[in-house]
């Protein structure tokens, strides 16, 4: 069974600009301080070699989230599944999705709704930096994105009106 937090999910930033490692960390509704992650692996194609943000849509007031998160560690380790943002080339599908598989809490699910994305931010402040070419010592160019936003109204906490 897999934890499937992704109601609560506040936010976060996850980075692969290592190869071979992702590290970051996520907001979850119900838990006091951000959860960091420390996993081995890379992000699918679409994303490798990428620093990523998103947001979810969990209200830190949702009076479910603190039971539903009960028992999540708050420092996860251990290895990436597939994390994609869903775009061009599409290894796994064609919506974010971030799987990790960790020591503290098996296998753990976030699935990003592509209405979620904010495309009122023109200019997004995260930059992808994809990973040195192997043997050239270049870039392969740079793209810029976030993942998972979605423009909240006050008091909506996300949930469906």
């Amino acid at each position: 069974m897999a934890w499937r937090p992704t109601r609560y999910l506040m936010g976060g930033d996850l980075d692969n600009t290592a190869p071979g490692k992702v590290t970051g960390w996520m907001r979850f509704a119900g838990l006091s301080r951000k959860v960091t992650f420390d996993l081995e692996g890379n992000f699918h194609r679409d994303i490798r070699g990428a620093m990523i943000r998103f947001r979810g849509v969990g209200c830190e007031d949702d009076p479910e989230a603190v039971s539903f998160m009960d028992g999540f560690a708050l420092k996860q380790t251990g290895k990436v599944g597939d994390m994609t943002a869903g775009r061009s080339p599409h290894d796994y599908g064609r919506t974010p999705y971030l799987e990790a598989y960790t020591d503290q809490n098996g296998r753990i699910v976030l699935e990003l709704d592509p209405d979620q994305r904010d495309h009122r931010h023109a200019d997004p402040s995260v930059r992808i930096r994809p990973h040195l070419a192997r043997g050239t010592g270049r870039e392969h160019g740079r793209v810029s994105h976030r993942l998972g936003e979605r423009p909240q109204r006050p008091g909506d906490c996300g949930r469906p009106g």
